[in-house]
């Protein structure tokens, strides 16, 4: 049977915030800096616990351990796929973007995007922006990115 105090380690966790978490960390990691992360990582907890004015076993201590690690790894991974999504999303528009010079020599960089549409659906616009002005066109040829200047100078006045 287990002895966690689940109740205690929920409340714990509650108060126990990544920043102060983080501060223990730097101030073992300071006075230690030949431990391992686990080492730090214990340290800071029970520090950190200390701090709160909690007083756990060593299995709830081990649960809440895990639960810490357990949320990191939840929230490194959140920030990777979000890195991913901006690299995905960096690269597509690199590859949908294109300039031009219209009838007046106005430089314009025309790139793909999308508008969200009353019904709430995502729908693909191009967005023409110049260091005058930006204008969306929401009636996308499949062809835009082969027209001439002064088809897309046209196209860029149309709704």
């Amino acid at each position: 049977m287990s002895d966690i105090d689940v109740t205690t380690a929920k409340e714990i966790f509650a108060q126990l915030h990544e920043p102060l978490l983080a501060a223990e960390e730097r101030i073992v990691r300071q006075s230690s800096p030949t431990l391992d992360a686990g080492a730090v990582l214990d340290l800071a907890l029970r520090a950190a616990i200390v701090r709160l004015d909690f007083t756990i076993n060593t299995e709830t201590f081990e649960h809440l351990r895990w639960k810490v690690i357990i949320h990191r790894s939840k929230a490194q991974a959140t920030i990777e796929d979000l890195h991913a999504a901006r690299v995905d999303r960096a690269l597509a528009r690199a590859r949908s973007s294109r300039a031009f010079r219209d009838e007046a020599g106005t430089v314009w960089t025309v790139t793909e995007g999308s508008w969200r549409a009353v019904t709430g659906a995502e729908q693909a616009c191009l967005l023409f922006s110049s260091d005058a002005a930006v204008r969306r066109v929401k009636n996308v040829p499949e062809n835009w990115n082969s027209l001439t200047d002064t088809e897309l100078s046209a196209l860029s006045w149309s709704r």
